[in-house]
């Protein structure tokens, strides 16, 4: 209703805003749970140090919140995918279609666009999962390896 009332063209960016709008507090909520875990003896040492607020940010706090950042980006990815309804909304009238050859599933309803962007969203799923296991596994490996050394 919002983009409707400021005279906004319904288009993908509507969608992209809406389901933005829609997401954020998944994002503050799992960003801020990072921040409650993250040591903040590192930033005051980097300023101690000498460092500006904008190069600790870069390189101590951002580097500490990567897994936050990627656990929200997945989260707001597979929440997003069942937000159906809103995309409808602000999609508007105009049809966005791939266009292939017709085939035999399509005669059950089945159509190649339905089995292409399935097709996308589960390949896209898998490999951010991967993604997301290998860099978990690495820092956990060193946050073990880290409490086997200390005295």
């Amino acid at each position: 209703m919002f983009a409707v009332f400021a005279g906004m063209q319904l288009s993908l960016l509507t969608v992209f805003l809406g389901h933005g709008t829609a997401l954020i507090s998944v994002a503050t909520t799992e960003l801020f749970a990072g921040l409650q875990k993250m040591d903040r003896a590192q930033e005051e040492a980097s300023l101690d140090l000498g460092a500006t607020p904008w190069q600790t940010f870069w390189r101590i706090t951002l580097p500490n919140l990567k897994l936050s950042l990627i656990a929200a980006g997945l989260l707001i990815f597979t929440l997003s995918m069942d937000e159906i309804a809103v995309t409808f909304f602000l999609i508007g009238r105009r049809q966005y279609s791939f266009r292939w050859k017709s085939s035999p599933g399509s005669a059950a309803g089945i159509t190649p666009e339905i089995n292409a962007i399935s097709t996308l969203i589960f390949a896209v799923s898998v490999v951010l999962i991967v993604v997301w296991y290998h860099i978990r596994t690495r820092t956990i490996g060193r946050q073990v390896q880290e409490l086997l050394e200390r005295p």
